[in-house]
């Protein structure tokens, strides 16, 4: 019986050392997200207008792509880096003087039945399509193409973002966190059991409540994300500040946001133009 009591006491302690930062963190947390908003829920703040070209997720682009294996080769010889750790989702047409992005949508393929032994038991199959959306620096949507182009031919530039894909711990004082919400704990792969997923390292699923630095104010936001410890906050946002000479001497910021992390919940996924007024 002593040691029943023993196992108990031990596990009751384990969980409460573990839920206990949670919990402050979750009560504490409730002045943010009354606070804060979703980026795909504001439309502008002073001086600025936010527009959503899409909610779709992006191509990314490799430097590489532009160039021949010849060219990559030499590029490499005289630098030391592979072209292809240079990589975008924005393109540039000089001519044109418009921005360019691929986007990517699963849509349904063709349908199979799920049990051969039923006749109207059927699911679909997806795939992927692909769509060219051409934009100003306004955020106005010029045309939509589903042409494959040759970027070797093409007269296209990319954007290289300053902030990609990044942990908390790359942010410049352009982006940064001001808090994070510990919503749900998920187990490691020590105990499956407890993990949804059946993997991975143990981490909190939350909120980033994100600061972007703009020159006439600040635009502050909420974003799915997860907390791995040690202040190892990770999220999908690619960050781009366009030079003043493409976009007419206004100030502007795109925005790309995957929701990777956030398991299902996709509506904050898209292309944001942060325009100056």
């Amino acid at each position: 019986m002593r040691k029943m009591i023993f196992i108990l006491t031990f596990i009751a302690s384990i969980l409460f050392i573990v839920t206990y930062p949670g919990i402050l963190n979750y009560f504490g947390s409730q002045k943010w997200n009354k606070k804060y908003r979703y980026l795909h829920e504001i439309e502008q703040v002073e001086g600025y207008k936010i527009i959503r070209l899409t909610d779709k997720r992006l191509e990314e682009f490799l430097e590489s792509y532009f160039y021949s294996q010849e060219e990559n080769d030499t590029f490499l010889n005289a630098t030391g880096v592979y072209r292809s750790d240079l990589r975008s989702e924005v393109l540039y047409h000089a001519t044109k003087g418009t921005f360019w992005i691929k986007i990517l949508d699963e849509v349904d393929d063709m349908e199979y039945p799920v049990d051969q032994t039923s006749e109207d038991a059927y699911t679909s199959m997806k795939k992927t399509v692909y769509e060219w959306i051409e934009f100003d620096y306004l955020g106005g949507i010029i045309s939509k193409d589903s042409i494959n182009f040759n970027l070797q031919e093409s007269e296209f530039q990319i954007i290289k973002p300053p902030y990609p894909f990044f942990d908390i711990r790359d942010l410049s004082p352009d982006l940064y966190l001001k808090h994070f919400a510990k919503e749900k704990f998920i187990w490691s792969w020590f105990l499956p059991n407890f993990n949804p997923t059946g993997y991975g390292p143990p981490k909190w699923i939350g909120k980033a409540y994100l600061t972007i630095e703009l020159e006439k104010g600040a635009l502050t936001y909420k974003k799915n994300a997860n907390d791995y410890g040690d202040n190892n906050f990770k999220f999908e946002i690619s960050y781009y500040k366009i030079p003043r000479e493409l976009t007419g001497g206004k100030e502007v910021v795109l925005v790309n946001q995957g929701e990777g992390f956030a398991r299902n919940n996709k509506e904050s996924q898209g292309f944001y133009v942060i325009v100056e007024k």
